[in-house]
């Protein structure tokens, strides 16, 4: 689930295919984004507030104009789950984690994939931006205007959840925190490597 960056909003992931966004005054459904064939696994908001990222078992992800509930864009390429979504802090860029071992870096405003991040022995499970922090010497991770990756993966192949693996990413002020890394491993890319 994710907050839109004004706290009006909160979207909901479902094992129904359906994303779902609440009003958080109400706590009402104002919005169901239906069309994945699988589970939607992760919900991403544009830091702008009006495109909703959805990442799916199907093995796509898509982009929703909250506006007009439509779906603008679908991201193909993955061949597995595609577990996880995150978008640039300039919303320029989508972030994808997949089972297939890859992330890939999607143009948003294209659908093109620009790059995709191999190297790991096992599923991606989550995937984050970190903002550039100015004057922070970050070891071998690049400084971009756009931001850094950060990928997580579970090198056993086994879901991510509870107190054997990496449950998640989180970027704040201080830089990128990954929780309850126990039986996995981490490893950050530049964005423009």
């Amino acid at each position: 689930m994710a907050f839109s960056p004004d706290g009006v909003l909160l979207a909901t992931a479902s094992s129904d295919n359906t994303a779902r966004l609440w009003g958080t005054a109400t706590g009402k459904c104002i919005l169901t984004l239906t069309g994945h064939t699988e589970g939607v696994l992760a919900v991403a908001f544009r830091p702008d507030g009006t495109l909703l990222a959805i990442a799916s078992g199907d093995q796509t992800a898509r982009l929703w104009h909250l506006a007009t509930g439509k779906c603008i864009q679908t991201f193909t390429g993955h061949k597995s789950n595609v577990n996880d979504a995150a978008v640039s802090p300039d919303g320029t860029l989508l972030a994808t984690a997949s089972g297939d071992q890859t992330a890939r870096l999607w143009d948003l405003a294209t659908g093109r994939c620009i790059r995709t991040l191999t190297g790991h022995a096992g599923p991606l499970m989550s995937v984050a931006f970190r903002p550039v922090l100015r004057g922070v010497d970050l070891e071998d991770v690049g400084d971009t205007d756009l931001g850094d990756v950060l990928v997580v993966e579970n090198p056993a192949g086994r879901g991510l959840a509870g107190l054997g693996g990496a449950r998640g990413v989180a970027s704040g002020a201080q830089g990128v925190a990954v929780t309850s890394v126990i039986a996995a491993r981490a490893a950050a890319w530049s964005a423009m490597a």
